[in-house]
């Protein structure tokens, strides 16, 4: 099986290829970025992409089985600039889909995001649920799922959508920009300055997943076909909602454990508003075989993060 990973020195990306190279899996990772690669990929085929060279996109597809499209624009710089998320989360999405097309690649695997749903997500939330995409790092990236759904229904691709919700844990190099997620940029905070300070609502409810269960989730996919005439969306999540206050606690907590260190917990108390529950319906993705993490690899994934943050605090 020969797979390539774009946006492979990424968050999601770094973790992927290494889980993927224990599986005895053929990995090639492209890039766009020009700056040396790092450490951890020496083993890796490592192609550098032109996203404005059809020639480029063209030569990166070409041999492979799969590929997983993961290169996109991170929600903060989206909002920061919508066109821009447009044009890397939409149209280098629609460039690849051709060349996957043309090159004969069999599947194509998309990462999107639970936030296509909505703004603040509500009720039980199932892969034909009414999306509401608002946030311009939602909408571009709803748009491009439109692309690889139509592509699999005119069984032209098996197209494979992810949508992910908040995945957490240490990245394959401290170089790489995931620290404001929420569990790592807490895990973070209180690595370098024994608090954790909150400056969001506290009481928000979101559904978090270990890194581990991610990889996990795109593996499974990887190894199973999916019909043209089957719906190609997957919800992929851990099953595991807290608010942001009981993520801070269990973090203060997980540092005491691993680290004998306390942390102490900032937060103000009118920060607090209206949070509605919601459902975000797994179903489909465990009837192809993905298994829910329980609490004890829940935790295992926190404390590597904290044993990450602490060992690399000076440099972050």
């Amino acid at each position: 099986m020969k797979v390539l990973i774009t946006g492979g020195f990424g968050y999601i990306g770094g973790r992927l290829a290494n889980f993927l190279d224990e599986k005895q899996v053929d990995v090639s990772i492209c890039s766009r970025n020009k700056n040396p690669p790092p450490f951890w990929s020496n083993n890796f085929k490592k192609i550098e992409i032109n996203w404005y060279s059809e020639k480029s996109i063209s030569e990166v597809c070409e041999g492979k089985d799969i590929v997983v499209h993961l290169a996109s624009l991170n929600a903060d710089k989206s909002k920061t600039n919508p066109s821009e998320a447009h044009e890397v989360n939409c149209l280098n999405s629609e460039k690849l889909l051709k060349s996957a097309i043309s090159k004969k690649v069999k599947k194509i695997i998309y990462l999107s995001t639970i936030h296509v749903y909505g703004s603040p997500l509500k009720n039980k939330l199932l892969e034909n649920s009414l999306v509401e995409p608002i946030h311009p790092y939602a909408k571009s990236h709803y748009d491009a799922e439109q692309l690889f759904v139509k592509a699999h229904e005119q069984k032209m691709i098996e197209s494979n959508i992810i949508r992910l919700s908040n995945s957490f844990g240490a990245p394959q190099n401290f170089e790489v920009d995931c620290w404001s997620l929420v569990i790592n940029n807490f895990c973070l905070q209180a690595a370098k300055t024994n608090k954790i300070k909150i400056k969001s609502t506290i009481n928000t409810l979101r559904d978090f997943i270990p890194m581990t269960d991610t990889c996990e989730a795109i593996f499974l996919l990887m190894r199973h076909k999916i019909s043209h005439d089957e719906s190609c969306i997957f919800n992929v999540g851990g099953n595991w909602k807290k608010t942001i206050l009981q993520i801070a606690y269990l973090i203060k907590e997980r540092y005491y454990v691993t680290q004998k260190k306390k942390i102490d917990v900032l937060y103000k108390e009118n920060l607090i508003e209206q949070s509605d529950s919601f459902n975000f319906n797994l179903d489909k993705i465990i009837d192809k075989g993905f298994k829910i993490s329980d609490n004890k690899r829940i935790s295992e994934e926190i404390d590597s993060l904290i044993s990450f943050c602490t060992q690399h605090s000076a440099a972050l």
